[in-house]
C-alpha cells in the first residue's frame, strides 16, 4: 500500500484561506547549538515575507511581533521560574493574550505564521545528502569535506561516505486567532558546516545560502500560496 500523501492543512484548506487576510511574521527561531547569524535569519524572514506577499496576503514584518513580544516579556519580567527553570504556563498564556490583543489593535490580524528551524538527520549515499525534498552535495571523490565531517557518522557497511549528516529543515506554521494550527509544513535547508578556520573546536553553522533559502521556502509554503492564487483566479 502506497504511503499517504502529507497535508499541511490541520483544518480544510478553504477555512484557512477564508479565515485569513493578514498574517504577522514570527521571527526565526533556530536550531539548539547550531548559529544562525542576524543576516542569515533575516535572508529566510524577507523570503517568508516576499512569496506571502506575492500570493496576495498582507504581511506584518517579523519585526513588528519581535518589538511587541519583548516589551511584553519586559514588562512581566519574563515567565520563567529562576529557581526550578520551567516556564509558569499562567504567564506565558496571559503573555500571549496580550501579544495577540495588540496584533489585532494594530495590525487587524491575530493569525501568525511561525518559522522554526529544526535540526534533523540527511541521509547520504555518494557523497549527496537528501532530507526533507532536496540534496546537497558535501563530498566528492569518496571523501566528505572537511566542513560537514564533525556531524557525519559513516554507515557500517556503506561506501567511504555513505551514512549521516546533521542538516536542518524550515518548519512553518500558521496559527490562528485562536491559537491552533491551520497550517503546518516543512521543507530542507542546508547541511550544518563548520568553518574552515574553526573545524576543530568551532560551532555548527548555518550559511543559509540564497538559493537554499529559496528552496526551502518554496516547499513549506508550496500548498498554501497556490491555493491562494487558484482562489483568486476563480475570483
Amino acid at each position: 500500500m502506497p504511503l499517504e500523501e502529507y497535508d499541511p492543512f490541520v483544518v480544510p484548506a478553504e477555512r484557512v484561506y477564508a479565515a485569513i487576510e493578514a498574517i504577522v511574521l514570527a521571527p526565526v527561531v533556530p536550531p539548539p547549538d547550531v548559529q544562525v547569524s542576524a543576516a542569515a535569519a533575516a535572508r529566510i524572514d524577507s523570503v517568508i515575507e516576499a512569496e506571502l506577499a506575492d500570493a496576495g496576503f498582507r504581511v506584518v514584518p517579523a519585526v513588528e511581533y519581535g518589538r511587541i513580544w519583548d516589551r511584553i516579556l519586559r514588562q512581566m519580567g519574563g515567565f520563567f521560574d529562576p529557581i526550578t527553570g520551567e516556564r509558569d504556563e499562567q504567564k506565558f498564556a496571559a503573555a500571549r493574550r496580550e501579544l495577540l490583543n495588540e496584533l489585532q489593535g494594530r495590525f487587524d490580524t491575530q493569525v501568525v505564521m511561525y518559522a522554526d528551524l529544526q535540526l534533523v538527520d540527511a541521509f547520504v549515499e555518494n557523497g549527496r545528502a537528501e532530507w526533507d525534498g532536496i540534496t546537497q552535495r558535501i563530498g566528492r571523490n569518496n571523501t566528505v569535506d572537511v566542513r560537514f565531517r564533525r556531524s557525519f557518522e559513516r554507515e557500517e557497511f556503506g561506501g567511504r561516505d555513505d551514512g549521516i549528516v546533521s542538516a536542518v529543515s524550515l518548519l512553518l506554521a500558521l496559527d490562528g486567532a485562536d491559537g491552533a494550527e491551520l497550517y503546518s509544513n516543512f521543507g530542507g535547508l542546508e547541511v550544518v558546516s563548520v568553518p574552515p578556520d574553526l573545524i576543530l573546536d568551532g560551532p555548527f553553522v548555518l550559511v543559509a545560502a540564497a538559493e537554499r533559502v529559496a528552496l526551502a521556502v518554496g516547499l513549506a509554503l508550496g500548498p498554501l500560496l497556490r491555493g491562494r492564487r487558484a482562489r483568486a483566479r476563480r475570483s
